[in-house]
């Protein structure tokens, strides 16, 4: 049942409403801060403790009230992404809920921000889903306390949902690198008396350099990989 409130929750939230957990109940605000209310004009709950029947009824009452879609199923839920702009305040809220929700998955299933990060740009590939410049510092500056942007939310929380329907047990390592598609490696410029291979990467490197240097919101963990990969190229 836990998991299906939290895909319920996360949903809400993508559909631009926030939740407050109370107790053994989750109230549902809309953007302006006002309860959501049912026609009978009484506020909205997910009962976390309840039973199938409770939470079919929550689904009832949240298509009556407008809020989902008539005859949304869950799978549906997963697949619908919502385009409504959300308000800082709400991801900052919905940020910290996902954070907790992360640590337990990874202190329970043993899993290191690498395998994290590496399994939501996997899956995100495969669902055509919005994967982040540098996933490595979005998550790193994540569970250090930032919030996500909207979109880096879709990509972490999807891929959340996913890790936990597979109780954790994710491709890692060479077994994902095997899955992934692999990138046709540039061929590189030729000229007379010099290698190839020393200038390869570098139109990729001056375009991430470029786009780390504009960005309005500095991500150090991404400065840093990138000087990093400058130096090995100098080196080589």
């Amino acid at each position: 049942m836990a998991d299906r409130v939290g895909e319920l929750r996360r949903e809400l939230h993508r559909r631009g409403y926030d939740t407050k957990k109370d107790g053994h109940h989750i109230k549902i605000f809309n953007d302006d801060g006002t309860p959501v209310r049912t026609r009978k004009g009484m506020p909205l709950e997910i009962v976390i403790t309840g039973d199938d029947r409770s939470f079919n009824n929550t689904l009832s009452n949240l298509r009556d009230a407008g809020v989902l879609p008539p005859r949304i199923d869950e799978e549906a839920m997963k697949r619908a992404r919502g385009k409504k702009k959300v308000p800082r305040s709400m991801l900052v809220t919905q940020s910290n809920d996902l954070r907790e929700e992360l640590q337990l998955v990874m202190e329970e299933y043993s899993l290191t921000q690498a395998d994290v990060v590496h399994y939501a740009d996997y899956y995100a590939g495969q669902h055509n889903i919005h994967i982040p410049s540098y996933g490595q510092g979005a998550i790193s500056k994540f569970l250090k306390g930032t919030y996500l942007t909207a979109p880096n939310y879709m990509w972490l929380s999807t891929a959340l949902e996913a890790i936990q329907a597979l109780n954790g047990k994710i491709p890692k390592g060479e077994e994902l690198k095997e899955k992934m598609p692999q990138k046709e490696e540039p061929k590189g410029i030729e000229v007379e008396g010099t290698s190839s291979h020393a200038i390869t990467r570098t139109p990729d490197l001056a375009f991430e350099t470029m786009q780390a240097i504009y960005r309005e919101e500095k991500d150090d963990d991404a400065i840093l990989d990138l000087v990093q990969r400058i130096a090995k190229l100098e080196l080589s």
